[in-house]
């Protein structure tokens, strides 16, 4: 399971026939919910933590998932995250901000350079809600960079499960596409989850 030091990652070779590819993360990891990998993936964040390119060429390999469970105003749910799972307020220059990570990249921010989407854990950040809102844009501001941490108001570690709640509600993002307001957040790897294909 996973990733071995010292060992190559990924085997180029090529797709099965009739593979559905997806170009968003969120689009994939639908897909991945009721139906079995493998899968293509051409866009997204973590089409580019893997390196995707736009040759010919094919590379496989098995990634991590994580099943997010929340409870909300609305109820409650579960889902599965191929890229990350984020929780903030509508504001997100106040709050509690939760980044569950399975991929490297978020959009243009490099949230966690050393994660890896096969190692059987997630990173996760965790700003605590008294960071002031000044310290919160020169945070973001090294986000692209990946500079952003260490940091004495980030948290960051490295899990295979978690669990939140939260005095007031706060939005829930999944591979980047709003799913609810949460009050509660659980998530949970699966290691070896699902098995993608993308372009070299």
């Amino acid at each position: 399971m996973g990733i071995e030091r010292g060992k190559d990652w990924g085997t180029p070779g090529t797709a099965p026939g009739g593979l559905a590819w997806f170009d968003s993360d969120r689009m994939a990891s639908r897909f991945l919910e009721s139906s079995p990998s493998p899968i293509g993936l051409r866009g997204g964040d973590l089409a580019r933590t893997l390196g995707a390119g736009t040759s010919d060429g094919r590379v496989r390999f098995e990634v991590d998932l994580l099943r997010v469970r929340w409870r909300g105003v609305g109820g409650s749910g579960e889902t599965v995250a191929l890229a990350h799972a984020l929780v903030r307020r509508s504001r997100g220059w106040r709050g509690p901000i939760v980044a569950v990570m399975n991929s490297q990249y978020r959009g243009d921010w490099d949230v966690a350079p050393r994660g890896h989407p096969n190692d059987g854990r997630a990173e996760v950040f965790i700003v605590d809600e008294a960071m002031s809102v000044r310290q919160r844009w020169q945070a973001w501001r090294r986000l692209p960079l990946g500079t952003h941490i260490p940091h004495p108001s980030i948290g960051a570690s490295s899990r295979g499960s978690g669990e939140w709640s939260f005095d007031r509600l706060c939005d829930l993002w999944i591979d980047g596409e709003h799913v609810a307001p949460v009050e509660w957040l659980s998530f949970e790897v699966v290691p070896d989850g699902a098995v993608v294909w993308v372009p070299t």
